[in-house]
């Protein structure tokens, strides 16, 4: 993965030639980090020219075991062309156990109002977003920057009768990937508040 720099050490008091000083420093971990290995490095800098650089540079291997989690019963439906099917007014319980990204498809009716929301529940979701796209991967609509949320909404009208694809997807993407990102979903054409919660 890339460099993430989490944090600065501050600085020591100045240091006369054959001195050393030890800075500690606390680092937070996200909740949500991934298994792996990952490395905590110092760089160390100063003023003045350092007449033995080499020695500058330290690193420290550190191993994280995450939380562990079961994907969700529609895995694997990371991309378009592995969408699930859903029945129109079925209710799932999906997770972003192993990814940020979830597809389904469903046949629209010309002419037929949808409500398409998620609902957050697990302790450890982040805000969602939902798009709609054509069968071609044309874009139709989706939740702006400003309209994610734990329940994101999309309400609309069905121009044709033909297959739709929805993706949703977590707001931080692989930053909130892992146990606790339980969400429900549906779509609905039935759009009272029971079925599709603050729909107009």
């Amino acid at each position: 993965a890339a460099d993430d720099q989490w944090l600065t050490f501050a600085q020591s008091a100045p240091l006369s030639p054959g001195q050393s000083a030890t800075v500690t420093q606390t680092v937070e971990l996200p909740a949500v980090m991934a298994t792996g290995a990952y490395f905590l490095g110092t760089i160390v800098t100063g003023w003045y020219d350092d007449v033995s650089p080499a020695d500058n540079v330290a690193s420290l291997g550190i191993a994280v075991t995450g939380a562990s989690c079961t994907p969700d019963a529609f895995e694997q439906d990371d991309t378009r062309a592995l969408a699930r099917p859903i029945e129109v007014n079925e209710i799932q319980l999906r997770s972003f156990c192993d990814d940020p990204d979830d597809w389904v498809s469903f046949q629209a009716v010309a002419g037929t109002r949808y409500g398409i929301q998620s609902a957050r529940i697990g302790f450890a979701g982040s805000w969602l977003t939902l798009a709609l796209y054509r069968a071609d991967g044309a874009l139709v609509m989706e939740t702006g920057p400003g309209q994610s949320s734990e329940n994101p909404k999309l309400i609309w009208t069905a121009p044709d009768t033909a297959v739709y694809y929805v993706r949703s997807r977590a707001w931080s993407q692989w930053h909130d990937v892992g146990a606790g990102t339980e969400y429900s979903f549906v779509i609905a054409d039935a759009l009272p508040d029971l079925i599709v919660p603050f729909a107009d």
